[in-house]
């Protein structure tokens, strides 16, 4: 697939998959329903030096568009995760062969690999709106990881206490507004532990609470931004602000929010967020020193990730 002859008949593909994909959105396909002639015909033009086996379309075939809960008591289990970080590591792989090609084709085939990143990864989520009451939580249908679900019970009571919860996302993150939904100190003390878990933040506003915050553990939206020689990333969900350089300051300022604690981060510079994989420890050859979590950037960019005594 990395020879150029190669490339109408991957555009073409892709294009099909799109299609595909929209469909079984909207419910009118499902996977079963790919042409298997079709398929056969790309085979034959692409200048393969093996034979692709029918029995590769008959397992995609067997995927269906399913949250875990729906897929045959499936659960979250270690083997299941580790089947997700294999997808997600393979695409990041032909996505970096994917920059190889200087056609404007790649900013598009780049933008599809991203999305089928993002659609892997919802696989093993779970949808936010079945943790509470029916009629309880309105808006879009918001999805999760597993742990992400479990801390997100402990809000029950403060669903039940609000006018009203409005959940959407955007980017992988995902923000819950609370109507009239009133806070004490010592509620305040169980938020700011709960989402400096979850890696998001507390906002109060004129009429409602928000709670801002990544829908996974493995991939997020994150901010970069370099300080002195090293470079960093921060949870996009945490950053309140940015205040660039001035007369006065040599630096730029971003504000970085864990739950209700706010934070200072003097920068060099900042970069434009983005969505990347996380690690709990480094892949080999990424990065020559020990440290905590990594992001790994849609161009094999590695950043460490910032922790409050980082700066």
């Amino acid at each position: 697939l990395k020879r150029v002859e190669a490339l109408p008949v991957v555009l073409e593909f892709l294009n099909d998959c799109d299609v595909l994909l929209n469909d079984i959105a909207s419910g009118s396909r499902s996977f079963n329903d790919m042409d298997s002639e079709r398929w056969n015909s790309w085979c034959e033009r692409l200048p393969l030096e093996r034979k692709i086996e029918q029995g590769l379309v008959e397992q995609f075939g067997m995927i269906e568009n399913k949250t875990p809960r729906q897929q045959d008591g499936l659960d979250n289990s270690v083997l299941h995760q580790s089947y997700i970080n294999e997808g997600l590591r393979l695409i990041q792989e032909a996505r970096e062969w994917n920059l190889l090609d200087k056609e404007r084709t790649v900013l598009t085939v780049d933008a599809i690999l991203m999305e089928l990143q993002d659609w892997l990864l919802r696989q093993a989520q779970y949808p936010i709106n079945d943790l509470y009451a029916p009629l309880q939580v309105i808006g879009t249908r918001c999805l999760v990881d597993k742990v992400v679900s479990e801390e997100l019970c402990a809000l029950d009571t403060f669903v039940k206490r609000a006018r009203s919860v409005k959940v959407y996302t955007r980017f992988l993150n995902i923000y819950m507004d609370f109507l009239d939904l009133r806070v004490d100190e010592t509620e305040r003390i169980v938020l700011n532990e709960m989402f400096s878990r979850l890696d998001g933040r507390v906002e109060h506003l004129a009429s409602h609470v928000r709670f801002i915050f990544p829908s996974s553990k493995i991939r997020a939206r994150m901010t970069p931004f370099s300080a002195g020689d090293a470079q960093f990333v921060l949870f996009n969900a945490q950053v309140a602000s940015y205040t660039p350089p001035d007369s006065y300051s040599a630096k730029g300022q971003i504000e970085c929010v864990c739950g209700y604690t706010k934070y200072r981060v003097y920068v060099d510079s900042i970069g434009r967020a983005e969505t990347m994989n996380l690690f709990s420890s480094p892949p080999k050859d990424i990065l020559n020193k020990e440290v905590g979590r990594i992001a790994i950037s849609g161009r094999s960019g590695a950043y460490e990730l910032w922790t409050p005594r980082k700066v």
